[in-house]
């Protein structure tokens, strides 16, 4: 169903996501939180973010290195996503996690 977002952005500025997989746990992330998102084409070093590698949505932090983007998951049982700079397709900022608790 629709989730109200209290703001002080325009709505379309904003969406949501639902979590799938454990690569975020280590920040408090988990299958089936839902992501509230700024839409926005950039985002500092070190930032939860949201990118589009390949045709998949994905929710990694932010780390810029020496000529490559790395996506690093906040879960030591998975590998951080290494991308060109020209190639990424950030999605937005998270800002928001929310977990329904029934």
């Amino acid at each position: 169903g629709h989730v109200p977002v209290q703001t002080r952005l325009p709505p379309e500025e904003l969406f949501a996501l639902t979590v799938r997989g454990r690569s975020m746990s280590g920040a408090g992330i988990l299958p089936g939180d839902l992501v509230i998102v700024r839409r926005q084409p950039t985002a500092e070093e070190g930032a939860l973010v949201v990118a589009l590698v390949g045709d998949e949505a994905t929710v990694k932090r932010l780390h810029r290195r020496a000529g490559v983007v790395e996506l690093r998951p906040a879960n030591p049982r998975f590998r951080p996503i290494l991308v060109d700079p020209d190639a990424l397709l950030l999605l937005g900022k998270v800002i928001e996690v929310r977990r329904y608790l029934d």
